[in-house]
């Protein structure tokens, strides 16, 4: 039975129900764990302790990198296509929240040459992929595509963090071998 005048106490700071959501909201916490939690009534006619497991403000870069292999032809064009999703714990959160979004794409040859792409402001949105053409350079090894931005943590009073999300396709490494 849901108590309209519910009260929380955490960390010495009373939390009282949001009148829109109908619930209380806790804040992220800076030191994530299991903390005491007193619940009641906002009269004080009933209370009980518990313990709660109070989580951090911790954003993560979800990030599906798409190439098609057969595209990987030495002086062709191959399309990538990056999928993004930026997470607080499980919950999925606008892609427009991350900030000074960046893709770098770096192609290695054979011979140890790299040669690094950064694309920048991006335009992301829900459930959107982004796509961008490159130049599959001759004698390719490996292909390292990283995609990162920032996020503003409000429990650090609105610090930007970095977030990344990566992958490499190792190529042509029957090349790299003395076999014939």
């Amino acid at each position: 039975q849901p108590v309209p005048d519910a009260v929380a106490w955490l960390d010495g700071r009373k939390l009282t129900r949001d009148a829109k959501l109908g619930r209380i909201v806790v804040p992220f916490t800076t030191q994530s764990g299991q903390k005491p939690l007193i619940i009641g009534d906002a009269a004080g006619t009933f209370a009980t302790l518990t313990h709660f497991e109070h989580h951090a403000e911790a954003y993560q870069l979800d990030a599906q990198f798409h190439i098609e292999r057969e595209q990987l032809l030495a002086r062709r064009e191959a399309t990538l296509a990056v999928r993004t999703a930026l997470m607080l714990g499980e919950t999925h959160l606008a892609p427009e929240l991350l900030t000074e979004p960046r893709l770098t794409i770096t192609s290695t040859t054979l011979d140890g040459i790299s040669t690094t792409r950064e694309l920048k402001d991006l335009k992301l949105s829900a459930g959107s992929v982004l796509t961008q053409n490159i130049t599959v350079p001759e004698r390719l090894a490996s292909l390292t595509v990283t995609f990162n931005g920032k996020v503003d943590v409000l429990s650090t009073g609105g610090e930007k963090r970095d977030v990344t999300a990566s992958h490499t396709w190792n190529i042509n490494g029957m090349d790299k071998t003395e076999a014939v």
